[in-house]
Parts: C-alpha cells; sequence; structure tokens
C-alpha cells in the first residue's frame, strides 16, 4: 500500500465546478482526479527535467485563422518533425499530428511555440526517463 501525502489546492471557481461535475459522473472523489491527473502530467512533461534525445507524437488543433502562424513555425523546427499528418475536423479547424525526435529541449520550445497560436496542444513521449 502506498502512502499518501495531504496538501492543500487552490483552483478558479470554474475549474472546481466541472472537477466535481467530472467527479459526479466518474462516480469518484476530487483526490482520485487530482492523482490521476497529476501522473499524466509528470508522464508528458517530467522528461523536459532532463536535457536528452527525444522522440514522441505532437497533437496539435489550430483554427483555420492560425494556418500561416502555424505553418511558419513547423517550418521552424522542420529539422525536429520526421512525419506530419494534417486533417480537418468538422468544426473547420486543423489537426496535426506530428512525429518529433531531437533535444528535448528543442522539442519543448516547438510545444511552447506552438501552444501560442493552437486551441490544443499535447506532446506524447515515445519513453519514459
Amino acid at each position: 500500500m502506498t502512502r499518501k501525502k495531504r496538501f492543500g489546492v487552490s483552483v478558479d471557481k470554474e475549474v472546481y465546478e466541472e472537477l466535481t461535475c467530472i467527479c459526479n459522473a466518474l462516480h469518484t472523489d476530487r483526490s482520485h482526479i487530482v492523482n490521476t491527473a497529476t501522473k499524466l502530467f509528470l508522464l508528458e512533461k517530467f522528461h523536459y527535467a532532463k536535457p536528452h534525445k527525444c522522440e514522441g507524437v505532437m497533437i496539435i488543433s489550430y483554427t483555420q485563422g492560425q494556418r500561416e502562424a502555424m505553418s511558419g513555425v513547423f517550418e521552424r523546427y522542420r529539422l525536429l518533425i520526421i512525419g506530419r499528418s494534417h486533417y480537418h475536423t468538422s468544426d473547420d479547424c486543423c489537426l496535426e499530428v506530428l512525429f518529433v525526435r531531437g533535444e528535448s529541449g528543442d522539442i519543448l520550445s516547438l510545444e511552447k511555440e506552438a501552444e501560442n497560436y493552437s486551441v490544443t496542444c499535447k506532446f506524447v513521449p515515445c519513453h519514459k526517463l
């Protein structure tokens, strides 16, 4: 059995209400949801803490109005992008699925720049440190 540690967390009222709604829908408590979400966040982001060669999948959605800006981002990071698929969603957004490989710091830079123009951006590393 793992030992648990207790700590206080402050969130925006809207986040609290959404969290409560999800807990009710899943028949669980906020602690379970926060613990699960934290584990997923750490799996996704912790590898950035130690510079290394990295590869994974980046999923980016953005509006048609951001197409030109995103094209510039993809061009600046073209040496990291090994493969790329582009789709149009039913609500007229663009969805890019990138396979990227390179230094973790460079992938983090790509992710941060893409976040500036995207509706959502998620990097899924193919390995765990």
